[in-house]
């Protein structure tokens, strides 16, 4: 059985017989099937929301983890650069107290 798009048949019933019996050659048809689509073949609106959040969660997780790693990483090299940063004041003050008028 088929369903016609075709206003003219769409007013008078579902299912077009004229359609169904292909004497309505160019009317645009559906096999009435996909309109009985199965579940398991084409998932509901809520599951399809609900697998999606699930793929969300699962990518904010990854990128959580990565971002930690990072800041983790990041702490470690806290200290290195904290006593770079003193050397080069202490190095800029040595200069400055030897040159007070800057670089000659």
């Amino acid at each position: 059985m088929h369903i016609c798009l075709e206003a003219a048949c769409v007013d008078f019933s579902l299912v077009c017989i004229g359609c169904d019996q292909h004497r309505h050659r160019f009317h645009r048809l559906n096999e009435l099937q996909m309109a009985l689509v199965k579940s398991e073949i084409v998932p509901d609106r809520a599951s399809r929301n609900l697998q999606m959040i699930d793929m969300a969660i699962t990518e904010l997780t990854r990128i959580l983890r990565k971002v930690t790693e990072i800041i983790e990483e990041s702490r470690k090299l806290l200290p290195t650069f904290e006593r770079s940063l003193r050397e080069f004041e202490r190095l800029k003050s040595r200069i400055n107290s030897k040159h007070p008028d800057g670089f000659e």
